[in-house]
C-alpha cells in the first residue's frame, strides 16, 4: 500500500504513516527498507499488517530530466551570400554575380563541413552555386553563338 510519513520520533525510532485508505499505521525505524532517511511528509510504500506498517519503502519520485539543449545553429552569411549572388546572377546577368555565388558557395561549404553541426545553410550554398554554374554556362553559350554568328554571317 502507499502512504505518507505523518510523523517520526527518532528518539524511540517509532513513527506513523498515513495510508492511501486513510487509515494510520504505526511503524518501528527498524522496518525501515530504504537507503534514504524518514522524513515527515515522505512518500512510501509499505505492507499493513494488523494496524502497523512493515517492510516500508520510501518511493522515488521522478525527477524530472531536463534536457541541456545546444545552442541553435546559425546559419553561414557565405551561404547567404552565395544563394543572393545567384539569384542575382540570373536576373540582372554580370560575371561578377555568377563569380561571387561559385567563390561564395565553396567557401560556405568548407565552412560548413568543418563546424560540425553548428553553421547550417548546405542547401543555400549548394543552390547559390547551381545558379552560378548556371550564369556561366549561360554567358559561355551566349558568347558561342554570338562568335559563330559574327563568323557565319560575315
Amino acid at each position: 500500500m502507499k502512504g505518507s510519513v505523518v510523523g517520526f520520533d527518532r528518539d524511540r525510532g517509532t513513527g506513523i504513516i498515513r495510508g492511501d485508505d486513510g487509515a494510520q499505521y504505526e511503524f518501528l525505524e527498524a522496518e525501515w527498507r530504504s537507503d534514504t532517511g524518514i522524513r515527515t511528509d515522505m512518500e512510501v510504500e509499505f505492507l499493513p499488517v494488523e494496524g502497523a506498517a512493515r517492510q516500508i519503502c520510501a518511493v522515488q519520485t521522478q525527477t524530472p530530466v531536463v534536457e541541456e539543449s545546444l545552442p541553435a545553429a546559425k546559419q553561414s552569411p557565405l551561404a547567404i551570400i552565395s544563394l543572393v549572388c545567384g539569384i542575382l546572377s540570373l536576373i540582372a546577368g554580370g560575371v561578377v554575380f555568377q563569380l561571387a555565388a561559385i567563390i561564395c558557395g565553396h567557401l560556405a561549404r568548407s565552412e560548413i563541413r568543418r563546424s560540425n553541426g553548428a553553421i547550417r545553410g548546405d542547401g543555400m550554398a549548394i543552390a547559390g552555386l547551381i545558379l552560378g554554374y548556371i550564369g556561366i554556362a549561360v554567358v559561355l553559350v551566349t558568347m558561342a553563338l554570338v562568335l559563330m554568328a559574327v563568323i557565319l554571317g560575315g
